[in-house]
């Protein structure tokens, strides 16, 4: 199974990618990890009760890798339960980028609406999920007001 290692400042998620679910958006997604792409970001949202999400370089939940692939509709997430991990798309094309959210709970309002990346592969990276979605945030904007970084995401298999 491949696996990535969000390695943050509350501690390290490990996620099981569904490259069999969604091989086009688990590929992109890696490739930009091998690139490096996510070190030394941070999640700039987090809705309580909703989602914790993250992947944007400038910080706000607008920018992307600068190009965008196709969601696979296949793989679209379905049953979200909290540790589901989704790329984000653009509303009006259907297209992603580089933006992801974990699941905070059970939300059957994302049923099929989104493309899965993969779940949360252990119950210690769901109690650091618990804790990012424990964070105080700006009630405004939905970012947190302490910085929960995104040291170093990797890949292993297991």
């Amino acid at each position: 199974t491949l696996a990535a290692v969000l390695e943050t400042s509350k501690g390290k998620i490990v996620i099981d990618l569904s490259a069999d679910e969604s091989p086009n958006t688990v590929m992109n997604f890696c490739n930009l990890v091998r690139k490096g792409y996510y070190n030394g970001m941070f999640f700039h949202r987090v809705i309580k009760d909703f989602v914790a999400q993250t992947g944007c370089p400038l910080g706000q939940g607008t920018g992307g890798p600068g190009y965008s692939v196709e969601s696979e509709k296949e793989g679209a997430l379905a049953k979200p339960e909290p540790g589901t991990v989704s790329m984000t798309h653009y509303e009006k094309t259907g297209f992603t980028g580089s933006q992801f959210f974990i699941c905070l709970k059970k939300l059957p309002i994302l049923d099929a609406k989104y493309t899965i990346l993969g779940r949360a592969a252990d119950a210690e990276s769901l109690k650091v999920i618990e804790d990012v979605a424990k964070v105080q945030t700006d009630p405004e904007s939905d970012k947190p007001k302490t910085n929960i970084d995104l040291k170093k995401v990797s890949l292993t298999t297991k």
